[in-house]
């Protein structure tokens, strides 16, 4: 199956199982999908609320990422150091999605997604592939 995880695409974020959707939370923590800022000043992005997650770096986002990625340092270490919060547009570096797609075989999911890189006035759109194992209620990437 193929899953296009857009920001408005709430059909294929509705099907999505458990660890897609916590596939789905770990993406949110690296690159910001049309964020702003709610009445308390939390970062709200369309694809962590879209998940039902709230606002970045909110406990559930943060206890989906614990449950399903335990022992990936480069997990633990987004959640300490920026507490899952993504760059701003409107600030001189951000990252913002353009696409992300999931493609599911067996226990094995391709991951392909398109971002821009704003930087101090420059833009760069970066194509990315990721490949991830769901084995044992968890998830681990075999390429990054």
């Amino acid at each position: 199956w193929a899953y296009k995880i857009g920001i408005t695409n709430s059909k294929d974020i509705n099907r999505l199982s458990e660890p897609l959707r916590a596939l789905a939370t770990y993406y949110t923590c690296w690159i910001q999908s049309d964020c702003g800022f709610d009445s308390s000043e939390h970062v709200i992005c369309d694809l962590t609320t879209a998940l039902g997650l709230g606002y970045q770096g909110s406990e559930k986002q943060i206890s989906v990422l614990k449950k399903w990625f335990p022992n990936d340092e480069h997990v633990n270490s987004a959640i300490v150091d920026s507490n899952c919060e993504v760059g701003m547009p409107g600030s001189s570096n951000y990252l913002e999605y353009r696409s992300l797609v999931f493609t599911e075989r067996h226990d094995t999911v391709n991951v392909a997604y398109e971002y821009m890189k704003y930087s101090h006035g420059n833009i760069d759109i970066i194509v990315r592939k990721d490949v991830a194992v769901i084995k044992d209620s968890r998830i681990v990437f075999i390429k990054r």
